[in-house]
């Protein structure tokens, strides 16, 4: 069974809105990550973590604009009707922005680590991944699926 609110959250936006490396600087000392590379990741972080709140603050602004623009409790004039599905195309470039900028930042992340650091991060994250979903399965009531 699917819930629609799970399908809703996959067509969303892929790019959090920060802690790209959270999860890496967690397991630290289990990935032996040094100072430079710990500070590296922090700034990497930081810089995304501002750009992308800047660009969800944008897409934000443009959501209320366009309810407030469909709430006018008469039909729209063609010209209001232009005006929304531009701020539509609007939200529509800076979502695509936003992705742009997780993808780039992660990649940019993984340059970073050494293939056996990223490796490590890779199975220690996928095991967590895999530990959160047997816990919501477990508290839907339903048995865990066979991950292995």
């Amino acid at each position: 069974m699917r819930l629609p609110e799970m399908v809703s959250i996959g067509a969303d936006n892929i790019a959090p809105t920060g802690g790209i490396y959270n999860r890496y600087l967690h397991h630290r000392r289990e990935l032996g990550l040094d100072l430079d590379t710990i500070n590296a990741l922090a700034d990497g972080c930081r810089a995304y973590t501002n750009a992308v709140l800047a660009i969800y603050t944008e897409m934000t602004t443009l959501a209320g604009q366009i309810h407030e623009g469909l709430r006018k409790g008469r039909p729209l004039a063609g010209e209001e009707k232009a005006a929304l599905f531009t701020k539509i195309a609007q939200r529509s470039a800076l979502g695509r922005r936003a992705e742009g900028l997780y993808v780039r930042a992660v990649v940019e992340g993984h340059a970073m680590l050494t293939a056996d650091q990223l490796a490590l991060a890779e199975k220690i994250l996928g095991e967590e991944r895999d530990e959160a979903w047997s816990a919501f399965d477990s508290a839907l009531g339903r048995a865990a699926p066979d991950l292995g």
